[in-house]
């Protein structure tokens, strides 16, 4: 939890603001707790905790050593204890901080408590005439419409880099002091610390803490394979949200001299910012499916040497009112503490297809609300990098000039593109001295990943011949198999050529006249 939160919720409560939303991991409820009793020592107010189990508790107020409770005896609920604790803090005589854990169900999406909701609100208004206020706490929070301006909605972000090396340092501490195992020992050098400070943004402290205990019963030490041990720890949080680590690329993007020069410009300035000029915020690729859009990704994080988080967009979407917000907002907030590092939202067609559409509940124009707010107001160095197939797909809007720092479309490779792919594909299977220059002509409008896959088949085919050595007549032979997608549907192309000859810049030069264009027509969907 960071200081401006305390301070946050401080200034609240002293300006007669009685009622607050914490949107906060449930792993950092005991934390939130015990600062939140740190908040009412400050102010002069006893702390109580609500829950559904445990009803009403006195928190112990020694701070650092943990939190234990007593029962308190005075309030004895009956058959509906969320409304009987509101009611019983309505008529509360005295000061007092009541903190009310995982009710907000209760108060929105498909549970919600009309009543309970009704209270929240009286409560938010006649508390300012009290020396009573309310917490209330819990993760991914829906309040109903009604509470809103009278709820202030805070939220426990995920720790900032600062924040990160005082858990760290605070717990590698701990360790020395109580971790009883003969022979443990932190053996860190500086740049050491510095990579598992890297490896624990995007967690919580409390995950923090048990990470580093965990690595310590497991190994005996904290050493320089500790940061791998906890960003294995982290991927595995992440993938919950079905977010991944993009690796190095296997193979180099070929060509794309237009789009890698810009790239290269705008690296310096995400890197090094200029306070007179805005960082780099993104980039929107609109290409023929396997153009390698994928592996540009993968090329801008090698490049800038920072992380970058493949987001499949659909997987956003919940089944229970509120779940998709939350979603996206744990995704924002997760890239955010994990910065500088590229947000990578492949096909995002796909989940913004809804938008404006008659069918939508609402839930597509929220989460397409959310993402452009996000995407003005960020200040963490997160470049988005967004991939179309399908540009009609898209709401106008996301595509504006000014939304995105540039729009590049990659088209299907030219001569020379087409070789160094081929090239590449045969290195990576250790293939070298095959002379491909005569089939390249039969390679045009193939794209990046049908050339990937015709060095495969022609591999298979050699295989199944019981040679050892890739001659060009098995890639020929490959080529003849394939049927690209360029040929299966040419209208969808050119019309997509058409389009980005207007309204993006292209990725590379081109060499060569493209294939044979169709007639015109509105934009379709490649594959």
């Amino acid at each position: 939890m960071t200081a401006t939160l305390v301070s946050l919720i401080a200034d609240n409560f002293k300006a007669s603001l009685p009622v607050i939303s914490i949107d906060s991991p449930s792993c950092e409820e005991e934390a939130m707790i015990e600062t939140l009793c740190k908040v009412g020592i400050d102010l002069g107010l006893p702390v109580l905790v609500y829950d559904e189990v445990n009803f009403l508790r006195v928190p112990d107020t020694v701070i650092g050593q943990g939190l234990s409770y007593e029962k308190f005896t005075e309030f004895r609920p009956q058959a509906n204890p969320l409304v009987e604790v509101l009611l019983y803090i309505r008529e509360y005589e005295g000061p007092a901080l009541f903190v009310l854990v995982d009710i907000h169900h209760n108060l929105g999406g498909d549970q919600v408590n009309h009543e309970a909701v009704r209270f929240i609100k009286t409560l938010a208004m006649e508390l300012t005439r009290s020396r009573k206020r309310l917490v209330i706490l819990g993760q991914d929070m829906a309040l109903h419409s009604s509470l809103e301006g009278l709820v202030t909605e805070l939220t426990n972000q995920l720790p900032d880099g600062d924040t990160i090396g005082q858990c760290v340092d605070q717990a590698l501490s701990d360790l020395v002091e109580d971790f009883d195992r003969p022979g443990f020992a932190i053996t860190l050098t500086n740049p050491e610390r510095q990579r598992l400070y890297q490896s624990c943004q995007g967690l919580t402290q409390f995950e923090i803490s048990r990470a580093l205990r965990l690595a310590a019963v497991s190994d005996g030490v904290i050493d320089s394979a500790t940061a791998e041990r906890i960003a294995s720890q982290k991927i595995t949080k992440l993938r919950k949200l079905n977010v991944e680590f993009c690796g190095k690329p296997q193979v180099e993007a070929a060509g794309l001299d237009l789009l890698k020069a810009w790239i290269n410009r705008k690296g310096k300035r995400f890197h090094t910012p200029d306070p007179l000029r805005p960082a780099p915020k993104g980039m929107m690729l609109v290409g023929v499916p396997g153009s390698g859009k994928s592996l540009i990704a993968q090329t801008i994080g090698t490049l800038w040497n920072v992380p970058v988080l493949s987001v499949d967009m659909g997987s956003i979407y919940g089944s229970l009112v509120g779940e998709s917000e939350a979603n996206l907002r744990r995704l924002l907030s997760t890239a955010e503490a994990i910065a500088p590092c590229v947000l990578f939202l492949d096909e995002i067609e796909k989940a913004l297809a809804g938008v404006n559409s008659p069918g939508d509940s609402g839930v597509s124009q929220r989460l397409f609300g959310k993402l452009l707010t996000w995407m003005q107001e960020k200040t963490a160095p997160v470049f988005v990098l967004a991939t179309a197939n399908n540009i009609a797909g898209l709401p106008p809007e996301f595509t504006r000039k000014g939304r995105f720092d540039e729009i590049f479309f990659v088209d299907l490779p030219n001569p020379l593109e087409r070789k160094a792919i081929l090239e590449a594909h045969l290195s990576r299977y250790g293939v070298a001295g095959v002379d491909i220059t005569h089939i390249l002509a039969a390679t045009e409008g193939f794209s990046g990943a049908e050339l990937a896959a015709v060095v495969e088949e022609a591999l298979d085919l050699m295989d199944e011949d019981g040679q050892t050595t890739l001659t060009p007549d098995y890639l020929q032979a490959a080529i003849k198999a394939t049927c690209p997608l360029s040929e299966r549907n040419p209208e969808a192309l050119a019309n997509l050529r058409d389009w980005a000859k207007v309204s993006a810049r292209p990725a590379t030069q081109r060499l060569e006249s493209p294939t044979k264009p169709a007639k015109q027509g509105k934009v379709v969907m490649l594959g």
